[in-house]
């Protein structure tokens, strides 16, 4: 075809460029990755018809192990035998096996719609201590890795966490990013091939040269978190400060799409876009608007309405988005944005609230591996009058009465008094104000951050904080709720 010296002559119509390398996927192979893409032409009688980009995608499941430097030094040495350190991942009957060196991809051929990979690492662990004399015993660990799709990158990093009490205990933790991979490819040496689902890269924070410029409208910037609060609505429910954004493509290019990947501390909203059609937590503005009732479109400015506003302020919480905006170039822009959304509910006694906008509305997961960034817990407290009294009663699956009291602590406990010194340093090491910090003042917030991983850490299952705190106003009680999972 490209050895032609004049163009290929069609009926009028609308023509499917398809393009894939290689035709065939092989099931599982070291460094084999697929590709595939397709672009739609209009095809006018005596008119040329030109395809101008064609951008394909990975086809095929691409899967690549690291393991932490302090795990391989758990391992006996290699010594090419069955006892060598091993991570064999495998999706259905097809498995490729990892060293613990290994720096290549393993690509796989998903076999359904969505796959699973089971993992499985075997080897003789050291279970003594690291200077002490090796005592190496045999060991097979198993995971699973779900909802694995054709098209995504799953990076596999295996950490340890030993524990020297006469047995192996350790535990893996599993870290995944889904990413795509794009080449440009001359369409005219590809042939076709079945297409798979795309997925956006939304860890990608980077912007081309030359990509779509986007702003917010009325005067803000994406620097400064956009509140949303009660102080926003006049009475009769008009917005006075609603969120617009301003995309403007540099000059000989026009907007392609323009998309929000959402990241949110409330469930519920995360909830409602999915019913929406969201996939992955990406709204589609541009060319498809998945907001049509409550987002406007005035070329290529885009304003939320009152009612839109409006139903924003249902849902409280720290709402992060990726703003994504492509042009007819390819070329791509990045900005984040952050919504803080207040829910105004009057009540007694004293101020209390979750700093950075996360809601006491909803149940937070927690990990071992939960990092301060992930989940801060910072409480800000307020009264007009001065703190009279401040409980904290803790219900929770993994800590029983025995596991608090054994921790120097109690199931209810009143700041501004601590029945025991050692429940006074415990409080006080945890990050909990007491006696003369909390008494009489008008505001005080405190940091137990550093309480999450060490909660995670002792099982499975729902904790609740409860924090009664009482001025010459009332009392007022919020629920700190968590759930520690593997």
């Amino acid at each position: 075809i490209k050895a032609l010296t004049a163009p290929i002559e069609l009926k009028g119509g609308k023509y499917r460029v398809e393009a894939a390398s290689p035709t065939a996927i092989p099931n599982v192979q070291w460094e084999t990755p697929t590709y595939y893409g397709f672009e739609e032409v209009i095809v006018v009688r005596e008119q040329i018809s030109v395809v101008n980009s064609l951008v394909c995608k990975l086809s095929n499941i691409k899967t690549t192990v690291g393991l932490a430097e302090s795990l391989n030094k758990r391992f006996k040495p290699d010594s090419g035998t069955d006892e060598d350190l091993k991570i064999t991942l495998s999706i259905g009957e097809h498995n490729l096996a990892f060293s613990g060196t290994e720096t290549r991809a393993a690509f796989f051929k998903a076999q359904q719609e969505t796959n699973t990979i089971n993992i499985v690492l075997t080897g003789m662990y050291n279970k003594a201590t690291l200077h002490g004399t090796p005592e190496y015993i045999p060991v097979k660990w198993k995971q699973k890795v779900n909802n694995v799709r054709a098209g995504e990158w799953r990076k596999i990093f295996i950490k340890v966490d030993h524990k020297n009490d006469g047995t192996v205990s350790f535990e893996v933790f599993i870290e995944t990013w889904v990413y795509n991979e794009n080449i440009d490819i001359d369409v005219m040496t590809s042939s076709y091939v079945f297409g798979e689902e795309e997925f956006e890269d939304t860890d990608d924070k980077t912007t081309d040269v030359d990509a779509p410029v986007v702003t917010l409208a009325n005067g803000h910037t994406f620097k400064t978190p956009f509140n949303v609060n009660k102080d926003i609505f006049n009475e009769d429910g008009t917005c006075t400060d609603k969120i617009g954004y301003i995309v403007t493509p540099t000059a000989g290019s026009t907007m392609k799409s323009f998309i929000a990947a959402v990241q949110s501390t409330n469930a519920a909203l995360l909830s409602a876009l999915e019913a929406r059609g969201a996939k992955n937590n990406i709204v589609s503005l541009a060319p498809t608007n998945m907001f049509s009732d409550v987002i406007t479109i005035n070329g290529n400015n885009f304003d939320v309405t009152d009612e839109g506003m409006k139903l924003l302020h249902k849902y409280s919480g720290k709402h992060t988005l990726g703003i994504i905006a492509y042009d007819s170039e390819n070329r791509r822009s990045y900005n984040e944005m952050t919504i803080i959304v207040k829910a105004d509910i009057v009540v007694s006694g004293p101020g209390i609230e979750w700093a950075g906008g996360f809601d006491f509305g909803i149940r937070h997961n927690i990990t071992i591996n939960t990092t301060p960034e992930e989940l801060p817990v910072v409480i800000n407290v307020t009264s007009k009058t001065g703190i009279t009294g401040f409980i904290v009663e803790i219900n929770s699956a993994a800590l029983s009465v025995e596991s608090l009291e054994a921790l120097g602590l109690a199931q209810v406990m009143d700041l501004t008094a601590p029945a025991t010194i050692d429940m006074e340093d415990m409080l006080i090491s945890l990050g909990f104000p007491i006696k003369n910090d909390v008494l009489g003042k008008t505001a005080l917030s405190f940091n137990i951050t550093q309480f999450m991983p060490m909660l995670a850490s002792l099982g499975e299952g729902n904790t609740d904080f409860v924090f009664r705190v009482t001025d010459a106003s009332g009392t007022n009680t919020q629920i700190l709720k968590l759930n520690a999972i593997k």
